[in-house]
């Protein structure tokens, strides 16, 4: 959806990959820290927080590692079926860093019509 497959493949080096600004370096280590249980974030990462980004800014990026948090859990519980073309695409550029399927494939008539960029979901 727009992100290098690069970036993607190297999120778990963020911390010493160059694909990374500081800026997001900073936003990652306390999602990083904040999904941790129990939650690891400091009065630390918010002050590097506030080198690069504004309180409602800063807001947004612990609302939406709250909520993919919550996702996480509740797709691994149910095993969600994802569509195909997510699953292709993982396949092809993930598997060499640790990703798998697992019980997220289902039956056809099960998988979504397609992968939200593909129907509508976002913006063009």
């Amino acid at each position: 959806m727009g992100v290098e497959t690069a970036r993607i493949q190297a999120i778990w080096q963020y911390a010493d990959s160059d694909l990374f600004t500081e800026a997001e370096r900073a936003a990652l280590d306390i999602v990083w820290a904040a999904s941790q249980s129990p939650n690891q974030s400091t009065p630390e990462h918010f002050e590097e927080l506030r080198k690069h980004y504004s309180n409602e800014q800063i807001i947004e990026i612990l609302a939406v590692n709250c909520l993919a948090g919550w996702l996480n859990k509740w797709n691994d519980t149910v095993a969600t079926v994802t569509d195909q073309e997510s699953v292709d695409f993982a396949t092809a550029n993930l598997t060499e860093v640790g990703w798998n399927v697992g019980n997220h494939t289902g039956e056809a008539e099960e998988q979504r019509k397609g992968h939200p960029s593909t129907v509508g979901w976002t913006k063009k």
